[in-house]
């Protein structure tokens, strides 16, 4: 392999903190690459400062780490520290590949930093694959963990336009700006946890409001570590995307069908971006947790370099749940716990517990077989469980307990001298709770350990009480479990018109009220359209009958109905554009007046709304009695021809 020397220009930064008053800061950046150091010069009451600082690194290998560390300059007393970073040099020879100059590095508290770079002699391109065909787990190396080859699935495109654009007269307060977010496969109705092994396929929606705006980047990261009383003990993925390459693959100055690239800028046009994407977790990857100090946590964080607006962007935590953890893997140990004492009254108590098995998950009914023979004078009545929750805080090992769940059980008879009895108790693990959280059984060295068991009291009169301590390994339930809420619920609080759906009402609309699952089973990229109400009245028909090809046979009839829905608001709308009277329309959509119920209006009906002139009444009216005396010619003359047919 040609050895490669390395140059790399600190262009600029932004978003950055304003440690002085003013929120500003006098921003300068400290380099570091093995023996090599720089720093840029100091530019004051800024926070998003311009550099333009050419550093010569020299040869360099792909596994050499490059140190950005960003400090507020003082005149008096020590600089102080607003954030770093690191990148390889695998990182930008990554990048280079793909004909990227240039990344925008996330600083480690607040703000980017922007680094050009280029490799002499310059690295050969690559082409990238756009078709959405599976990632073989064949990796490479990035920051010491491993990553697979990156796919780029193509961008979609829908031509939505905010309701408050398209209805300027609208009064409701609306956001109007360039907005963006994650969105999941089969989080509607629950927030649904990504499996460890597996692949991540999620999507990036940016909703532009503007005419257009023009970006350089749209980079996507996902990362995860564990951290420990607030420090980061080790990383656990750790992978970026640029979705820009999603267009072509990393080919430059061609057009698509929302903007056109050029010299790695993209135009996005008013409407709805969706950027389908994929990342994999290993299977190493540990369950999410996050208990006293101790923390597992995932993020997705987005931002988009936009040239004519100010920068956006979004960061999510995601759920991840490794198999270990979870029902597949639990033990199937049964519990035989058993002790007794003999007061000083005389004879002997007795008690044992059993269980098929001691692994149970939040919220599962805990079956215990009680069995208490006494031949004592002492008569027993009660017994009393509690569940609890012990955390060991690195080598700590008392631990803190926690009392999750306490219960008390009556014998019925009380157990007297000479008798047995042998009672089923039922216990039903608490599945959340807010001042203590219930996570699965862990262990992790010299940081974190949870432990759960139950504490099984028989409470003996007058004397000391028998206790047993019953350990139960806590896992997580399945995580490709679907829970759906109730049917008739859903359909009941869909709203009457089509424009007032969220995503959710659509996604009941098909599943309870149509009975079409097929629609979003068998169509995996039906979640990435993500559509309300109002985006479905905007949509071109050829539009639906791709969202709705997974109801086979069914198409037809679902896209029927949606348009028939649409209709009935639509008409209402350009009856009164028609009049000139387009103020009113946010008016008639609040009283949910539809195309069948304004042909049914009286002229007392139309006058006796609020605001309403006389005149304008009057006009919507005669307006009416157009419409009714045309429906009615029509009427005859098909009862005409009709008749006249032998």
């Amino acid at each position: 392999m040609a050895q490669r020397s390395l140059k790399i220009n600190i262009i600029e930064g932004k978003d950055l903190k304003g440690l002085d008053s003013g929120g500003v800061s006098d921003c300068y950046i400290k380099f570091k690459c093995g023996p090599i150091s720089a720093k840029t010069e100091v530019i004051k009451k800024s926070t998003s400062p311009i550099w333009n600082h050419m550093i010569n690194i020299g040869y360099v290998e792909e596994n050499t780490l490059l140190q950005f560390e960003c400090f507020d300059w003082e005149r008096i007393g020590t600089n102080r520290t607003m954030g770093k970073t690191q990148a390889f040099v695998s990182d930008f020879s990554s990048g280079a590949k793909r004909n990227l100059m240039d990344q925008w590095l996330r600083l480690d508290s607040k703000g980017f930093i922007r680094v050009s770079y280029e490799f002499i002699p310059p690295y050969p391109l690559e082409t990238t694959t756009v078709e959405q065909q599976p990632m073989s787990p064949n990796v490479s190396t990035t920051m010491g963990m491993y990553n697979p080859p990156p796919v780029y699935f193509k961008p979609i495109f829908l031509p939505t336009i905010p309701m408050e654009i398209l209805l300027p007269t609208s009064k409701t307060n609306h956001n109007t700006t360039t907005t963006c977010k994650f969105i999941m496969p089969g989080s509607v109705y629950q927030t649904k946890p990504f499996v460890s092994g597996e692949f991540i396929n999620c999507s990036l929606v940016i909703n532009v409001y503007e005419p257009r705006i023009v970006v350089r980047s749209l980079n996507l990261s996902f990362s995860g570590s564990i951290t420990y009383k607030g420090r980061t003990q080790r990383k656990l993925v750790n992978d970026y995307r640029d979705l820009l390459l999603g267009y072509t693959g990393g080919v430059n100055n061609s057009t698509t069908a929302s903007g056109i690239i050029t010299s790695n800028k993209v135009v996005l046009e008013r409407g709805k971006h969706v950027f389908p994407f994929q990342f994999f977790i290993d299977k190493s990857c540990k369950s999410t947790v996050d208990i006293t100090g101790y923390r597992v946590g995932y993020y997705l964080s987005f931002h988009a370099d936009i040239v004519n607006l100010p920068d956006i962007g979004v960061t999510e935590e995601i759920k991840v749940v490794n198999l270990e953890d979870t029902i597949y893997k639990q033990t199937i140990s049964p519990i035989n716990v058993q002790t007794s004492k003999s007061p000083l009254s005389g004879g002997n108590i007795s008690i044992s517990c059993k269980s098929v098995k001691n692994s149970f998950y939040p919220g599962e009914e805990v079956e215990l077989e009680v069995e208490v023979n006494n031949s004592s004078k002492k008569k027993i009545k009660n017994i009393d469980i509690q569940f609890v929750k012990v955390e060991y805080d690195g080598t700590d090992l008392t631990g803190s307990a926690s009392i999750l769940l306490s219960m008390t059980k009556s014998f019925y008879p009380k157990i007297k001298q000479n008798t047995s009895c042998k009672q089923m108790i039922v216990i039903e693990l608490p599945s959340r709770n807010l001042a203590t959280p219930i996570v699965h059984s862990l262990s992790e060295t010299k940081m974190m350990r949870v432990e759960y068991h139950v504490l099984v009291n028989l409470d003996i009169p007058s004397c000391v009480d028998l206790r047993l301590k019953l350990p139960l390994n806590i896992v997580q339930p399945d995580p490709k479990l679907e829970t759906f809420p109730n049917p008739l619920t859903e359909i009941g609080s869909l709203p009457r018109y089509i424009k007032d759906w969220t995503v959710k009402n659509f996604y009941s609309w098909i599943l309870f009220k149509k009975l079409c699952p097929e629609v979003i089973s068998l169509n995996p990229e039906f979640y990435q359209y993500d559509l309300t109400g109002s985006d479905l009245m905007q949509l071109p028909t050829e539009t639906f009958y791709s969202i709705f090809k997974g109801a086979g046979q069914r198409t037809q009839e679902l896209v029927n109905d949606l348009q028939s829905q649409i209709f009935e608001i639509q008409s209402v709308r350009n009856f009164l554009k028609e009049l000139q009277l387009s103020n009113l329309i946010d008016f008639f959509e609040k009283q949910t007046i539809t195309w069948d119920i304004l042909l049914q209006l009286t002229y007392n009906d139309i006058y006796c709304m609020k605001d309403m002139t006389l005149g304008d009444a009057k006009r919507i009216f005669l307006k009416i009695e157009k419409i009714r005396n045309e429906q009615q010619q029509i009427l005859s003359n098909l009862e005409a021809v009709s008749l006249e047919k032998p």
